[in-house]
């Protein structure tokens, strides 16, 4: 369980760094669906209080509430700290983090598959799979695309370094699991026609779905160094 852990709080800390790089003056703006990035931060506060209450009554070998409608829990969640300050929420933020993650670290290992709910298959092991899945797979990302409007996004897992292929590339620094997020582009994207324009003017077109096409000036991001290979241990995803 140490591993995936491990994954969660890597995960937290590269979000961390996403909302800190993201653009202050729209912290407050809708600019996911319905949400802004205070909502979004004060989502995953709300859940974790959830999973913390949880876990907290696994250990005393109580029961917790179990909430229904995850829907209304969600609108709930981000209702409640409409008038909290940006800072009250990422101070909030900080301090569960690292409060959920120390009730992880410490959770005794006959407890991991004991069910929370009794006659429910909720355990501590599926709530942290779920909290990886959450924040990574839902959030993490789109905090990212939109916090780098002229920028590339790569993982601390990762760095550009001398190549004697290309003169540089991309490479591992850490060790990167299955699912890791490494790379994501930012730029312009366009359709065939567009993109077929900028190759003609030498710029660096990649397709990512049949009538979508990303654009950038060769060697500007990071995402630029990375190779080609037939047998390619990373895939794009668009």
């Amino acid at each position: 369980m140490r591993d995936k852990i491990t994954a969660f709080s890597e995960i937290k800390d590269e979000l961390i760094k996403a909302v800190i790089c993201f653009p202050s003056q729209y912290r407050g703006e809708r600019v996911f669906d319905k949400w802004s990035l205070k909502d979004v931060v004060g989502h995953l506060n709300n859940w974790m209080v959830h999973d913390i209450d949880c876990l907290k009554a696994l250990k005393e070998g109580s029961e917790p509430y179990w909430e229904p409608e995850v829907d209304e829990f969600n609108k709930k969640g981000v209702e409640s700290r409409k008038n909290k300050t940006w800072g009250e929420v990422y101070q909030e933020f900080i301090e569960l983090g690292n409060e959920l993650i120390n009730l992880y670290e410490t959770l005794p290992e006959g407890l991991w598959e004991k069910p929370i709910w009794e006659g429910k298959d909720q355990t501590a092991r599926r709530f942290l799979q779920k909290d990886i899945e959450h924040w990574r797979d839902e959030h993490l990302i789109e905090v990212i695309h939109f916090g780098l409007v002229d920028q590339d996004w790569v993982s601390s897992n990762a760095k550009i370094k001398k190549s004697g292929i290309g003169g540089k590339g991309l490479y591992a620094v850490k060790p990167i699991k299955k699912d890791d997020l490494v790379v994501v582009w930012s730029g312009t994207y366009v359709g065939s026609e567009e993109a077929e324009k900028a190759k003609q003017t030498g710029k660096l077109v990649m397709q990512w779905d049949d009538n979508l096409f990303s654009i950038e000036n060769r060697g500007e991001g990071f995402g630029y160094y990375i190779n080609h290979a037939c047998k390619p241990n990373l895939w794009m995803k668009g």
